[in-house]
């Protein structure tokens, strides 16, 4: 029987040296901002905060057009099983009307008005792979599009270790005002730079370079040239140059 989900799973940026500075660094957290509506609202109307994170869609090649126009045509595509093995993990997601947005709205309210740290946090390792069914989508402190129905993104979702973020007093959290605060962002999300919470890979976890323009596969190819003797040797650039796909290729073949 033929899957419905690829054994790929996608991260993409809106330019070629984001990726390129994946290729050489590996994937670092980026505090995201969400938010959702509580229906119990005796203590708090919404859960607000950004959350340190990798996102990746589990989406098929000929599927991707649409969420490239929201989140940019430079990605690569990662092997599921390297996923899988580095526990990343889907989503929930869930309507705000459901049974379960309802239990889950009274109980964050419960825990907060009871002040039970470790409660709290327990639930806290659920709550951040929890996200509407469809929302706002806010991008680099602001709003970057409306009524986006998050359910097709398929997404899949890397979440620092909260204890070795506490061990190395980072913010396991932003609020919205700071997470609006270019400044405090920017700071934030250096602060995740650190080998403790890289989500690691190697060469062969890679199966897809994908990059906007044919014009650009000779810069690609020199850059990890570049970066060879950083992380990779000759035979492994050969190998990963073949995997370069654009965004064309895509639209036309799959």
């Amino acid at each position: 029987m033929r899957r419905l989900s690829p054994d790929s799973l996608f991260h993409f940026t809106s330019c070629l040296e984001n990726i390129l500075g994946i290729l050489k660094n590996t994937f670092y957290p980026r505090y995201c901002y969400e938010e959702f509506e509580l229906i119990d609202k005796p203590k708090e109307k919404f859960m607000r905060s950004a959350i340190p994170m990798v996102c990746f869609c589990d989406t098929p090649l000929s599927q991707l057009m649409n969420h490239m126009e929201i989140y940019g045509k430079y990605g690569l595509g990662m092997k599921k099983e390297w996923g899988i093995k580095k526990g990343l993990n889907p989503v929930i997601y869930f309507n705000k009307n459901s049974d379960m947005a309802k239990d889950v709205s009274k109980t964050t309210n419960r825990l907060l008005k009871s002040r039970s740290s470790a409660a709290l946090k327990t639930f806290w390792n659920i709550l951040v792979y929890l996200k509407p069914y469809e929302g706002v989508l806010y991008r680099g402190g602001s709003i970057a599009k409306e009524n986006v129905r998050f359910y097709d993104e398929h997404e899949w979702r890397y979440v620092p270790d909260r204890r070795v973020m506490n061990r190395n007093l980072m913010k396991v959290s932003l609020t919205g005002d700071m997470y609006q605060q270019p400044e405090i962002l920017a700071d934030a999300n250096k602060e995740l730079e650190r080998d403790e919470t890289r989500l690691s890979f190697n060469a062969d976890d890679i199966k897809y370079i994908i990059i906007e323009k044919e014009s650009e596969i000779n810069e690609m190819i020199k850059a990890l040239r570049v970066i060879k003797g950083i992380r990779y040797n000759s035979d492994t650039i050969d190998r990963l140059a073949s995997r370069i796909i654009t965004v064309k290729q895509i639209e036309g073949d799959f």
